[in-house]
């Protein structure tokens, strides 16, 4: 299937494994040149390194944080306009007791799982809105939509990050583009 992304240049915040480094292996496939990015640094460049193998595609690997703004600034630098944007978390550790999340914990989930995403949103959808052409995807959890008890630290910030991009969502859909989120669960 050809998705007419050949050129396009794609950021996986998040891109070092899991769902998000399947979605950057599919988009590479699919002609797109990938900015990857994540915090562990050799992690990171073993994944761009196997998906440039892989697929023939340009992979640039970017080390940086994106639930903080010195993280954010690293990625805008290297990668200062993107026309498809995927980000992919990490979950929190589950935990066992309410009442021993603190409020660094907190702090850390919502920088994490919403203020991150939203912000590299904000910064790359002006972007997208000017070319009247973009593509941005949130891979969140179940746990936003189904509370878990042991999911406390990843549900709220991420059921805050769906209804964001839902609300947001209506208004870029004017300049073609589009916003989603998965919610993937246990299997």
């Amino acid at each position: 299937m050809d998705l007419n992304i050949r050129g396009r240049t794609a950021l996986i915040a998040g891109g070092s494994a899991g769902m998000g480094k399947a979605a950057a292996q599919a988009l590479a496939g699919e002609g797109a040149d990938i900015v990857l990015s994540a915090r562990g640094e050799e992690r990171l460049r073993a994944a761009a390194a196997e998906i440039a193998a892989a697929t023939g595609a340009k992979v640039t690997a970017v080390v940086a944080d994106h639930a903080t703004a010195e993280g954010r600034a690293v990625l805008a630098a290297a990668c200062p306009a993107a026309d498809i944007l995927v980000i992919s978390v990490s979950p929190p550790a589950a935990v066992a007791d309410f009442r021993a999340i603190g409020e660094a914990d907190w702090l850390g989930s919502v920088n994490s799982g919403l203020v991150g995403p939203v912000e590299l949103m904000r910064h790359y959808s002006e972007g997208m809105a000017a070319r009247r052409w973009g593509r941005i995807v949130n891979i969140a959890t179940v746990a936003a939509k189904f509370p878990s008890e042991t999911r406390l630290l990843s549900g709220p910030a991420r059921s805050a990050l769906v209804n964001w991009c839902a609300a947001v969502g209506r208004r870029l859909a004017r300049d073609n583009v589009t916003i989603n989120c998965l919610l993937p669960g246990m299997v």
